[in-house]
């Protein structure tokens, strides 16, 4: 069976929608103001948002919130795997009006020619619609069309869209391998911070121990047992010096 096919499948539409498109201001990525960059935290935003969205150094990423300081718009490495695709699709540009008006559609299904009524048997790359025996003639006399059997242009068609089914999923695995990086970092970060909290809480228990310590060294009860002691020392003192200091002049008046 053969199938009247558009210059990409419904797949490749999905993917061109999801994945060639800026996720901020959904306008198609170029190779100018709108290439697509990684952000910091892994999503592709084209330059002139992220351009926008960079105050005073400082970048927020509106799809995850992400903040990240002494950001340079410009400095952001490009997604070099959406900049091909890009200019794949370019590529598959749809042909000029005078040759769309040429390839108006000429079958009445999948197998027929609306023209001649025969079965479809080749079809004309570059004007990219499928013809009869009947039309061949005819279609000939354009120049630089390439004209090919409807089975080698059903298999070179499906190897262009495995192509690019292959390509978005480069894309897809270098995104991923992007963002799996950034989490890798971001879980290095989180578990130095869990480190340093940890040391803190550490250095913070030690502090309360101490200020609990000199509390409890000078609390009234303490206080009162050190008076009580020196006001026994002192007494002691004084007996002392009564009872050496009383013999002696004693001993000097008997002299």
């Amino acid at each position: 069976l053969i199938l009247i096919s558009v210059p990409v499948n419904n797949i490749i539409k999905i993917c061109y929608m999801d994945c060639l498109k800026c996720k901020i201001c959904s306008i198609p990525y170029d190779e100018e103001d709108r290439r697509p960059r990684h952000a910091p935290c892994g999503h592709n935003i084209c330059t002139s948002c992220v351009r926008a969205l960079v105050k005073d150094s400082i970048f927020e990423c509106p799809k995850c919130k992400q903040r990240n300081k002494n950001v340079v718009p410009d400095d952001l490495p490009i997604s070099s795997g959406l900049i091909d695709v890009i200019r794949h699709f370019k590529s598959m540009k749809n042909p000029s009006t005078k040759e769309t008006d040429l390839s108006t559609s000429r079958a009445t299904n999948a197998e027929t020619c609306k023209d001649h009524n025969k079965v479809i048997d080749y079809r004309c790359m570059k004007c990219n619609y499928w013809i009869c025996k009947d039309c061949l003639d005819s279609h000939t006399t354009f120049k630089g069309c390439s004209i090919i059997t409807s089975a080698k242009a059903m298999n070179s068609m499906k190897e262009q869209h495995l192509k690019n089914v292959d390509m978005l999923l480069t894309i897809f695995e270098e995104d991923a391998n992007h963002v799996s990086t950034k989490i890798q970092e971001h879980n290095k970060e989180i578990k130095k911070l869990q480190d340093m909290l940890e040391q803190g809480n550490i250095r913070k228990k030690h502090l309360i121990d101490s200020k609990y310590q000199i509390i409890s060294a000078n609390s009234p009860s303490n206080l009162s047992n050190r008076i009580e002691i020196l006001t026994q020392r002192q007494q002691s003192m004084r007996s002392w010096s009564v009872k050496n200091l009383g013999s002696r002049s004693k001993s000097n008046n008997t002299k």
